[in-house]
């Protein structure tokens, strides 16, 4: 799986340590990439360096998320809520251990989440005319699929199925496939990790599958919904800007 981890502050020679760090671990199990602003993935993980200006307006923005694994360089006072703090001189071999053992058990806890017995996989598909796009919301609250289906239609994808739970979901995808799928991580007939690795096994899988997480989930929720496949991660109560720019990422 890939790891995004977002650095605020650093030092010109500490940033490009650490990508020569992240480029070591191409064609591992866990790849690290540096997030990049505009990504439709939230970043993993967040490098705060307490010493620069950033990393303290950071912290004090209303889009920053706390709950987020957050790796604090510096002061341990900067940052309450720090995952880990780590002092200098920095050795980012050290952080890189750290996130190996975090990633690499997340891994492991997630390896038996197959399903066999969700068979998701219709035995005749309706014909959807080229260019029509459909989606299906799976286990959410009322008032969340409504602004969902307006949110998606504003993508220009008009149609859209409404599941109760994975169930339901499977009766409609036994029929017909769909191009993106929303689901809710807490599923009450099923565990939504299978749930998405079904769907990415479907005979016309969709081509986008975004889970939605409380908001005070932790990272191994977070984490168990990437590694089983999913396209990105939204949290709800939805924060309207990042459900704009998930849907126009699809």
């Amino acid at each position: 799986m890939n790891v995004f981890v977002k650095t605020v502050g650093f030092s010109a020679d500490e940033r490009h340590a650490l990508q020569t760090m992240f480029r070591l671990s191409d064609g591992q199990d866990v790849q690290y990439r540096l997030w990049q602003p505009g990504r439709m993935l939230v970043p993993h993980v967040v490098l705060l360096d307490a010493e620069s200006h950033e990393a303290a307006l950071e912290v004090q923005s209303p889009t920053f998320r706390p709950h987020t694994k957050t790796i604090v360089v510096g002061d341990p006072a900067f940052f309450q809520g720090a995952w880990k703090v780590v002092s200098r001189p920095l050795q980012w071999k050290q952080v890189i251990a750290e996130l190996e053992v975090l990633f690499a058990s997340g891994l492991q806890a997630t390896a038996h989440l197959h399903d066999p017995t969700l068979d998701l996989n219709p035995a005749s598909h309706a014909t959807i005319p080229p260019g029509y796009k459909t989606a299906l919301i799976i286990g959410l609250p009322r008032e969340e699929q409504l602004y969902l289906k307006a949110r998606l239609s504003l993508q220009g994808i008009a149609h859209v199925v409404e599941a109760v739970d994975a169930g339901q979901a499977a009766e409609h995808l036994g029929q017909q496939g769909v191009d993106i799928v929303v689901v809710s991580s807490q599923l009450p007939d099923a565990d939504a990790a299978a749930l998405i690795q079904a769907l990415k096994s479907h005979v016309c899988p969709p081509y986008a599958i975004v889970a939605v997480v409380p908001h005070d989930c932790n990272w191994a929720q977070r984490l168990q919904m990437e590694t089983a496949g999913a396209t990105g991660v939204l949290e709800a109560p939805f924060i309207p800007h990042k459900v704009g720019e998930m849907f126009a990422n699809l």
